[in-house]
């Protein structure tokens, strides 16, 4: 059976709306840092993670060969330090102010709502991508605030549901009485 074009793959995927996280590593004494949207938990228990890289990438070598890597999770409002780090041949890591270094010298943006720090457990080629598996070995939650999406290939604002039908039930409540 034939598969559909890429093209037409990548448009409908597109509609699917994802969570901006921003992985990062250090090995050698170079620094990377690159923008996923394919990030998810793998399991509980233990606790894994994953995310996926393509392997023509320039994050990618580093970001597999490297023992421990970070999980930046983005806030609505660092829309830019996404879009910095999904794009080739330039300085992820300018201004040098937005990041700290974590443990194993990892860099960790300053200002994302959690930061989780990993072991490199295993990596699988599938296709022009590889899954890249991580073992949580330690998780910092800074602080809440709305998630930075990604949906129809744009970066967008999650709309608080739960404060629209807390006011809609009050609407509801104080029509009927």
């Amino acid at each position: 059976m034939p598969l559909v074009e890429s093209e037409d793959f990548r448009a409908a995927l597109s509609r699917h709306p994802a969570g901006v996280v921003v992985v990062t590593a250090t090995i050698h004494k170079r620094r990377t840092a690159i923008t996923v949207t394919s990030f998810t938990s793998a399991s509980m228990d233990p606790p894994l993670v994953s995310f996926y890289v393509k392997g023509e990438s320039s994050s990618f070598r580093p970001l597999v060969e490297a023992e421990f890597f970070g999980v930046n999770f983005l806030e609505s409002g660092q829309r830019t330090i996404a879009e910095t780090c999904s794009r080739s041949e330039v300085d992820r890591f300018s201004p040098s102010a937005a990041w700290a270094t974590g443990p194993h010298r990892i860099p960790l943006l300053k200002g994302a709502t959690v930061h989780l720090i990993c072991s490199r457990e295993q990596v699988v080629g599938l296709g022009d991508h590889h899954l890249v598996v991580g073992a949580v070995t330690e998780t910092r939650v800074m602080k809440s605030g709305r998630p930075l999406i990604y949906c129809d290939r744009s970066y967008v604002d999650l709309v608080d549901t739960r404060i629209v039908d807390h006011e809609f039930h009050q609407r509801e409540e104080g029509e009927g009485g």
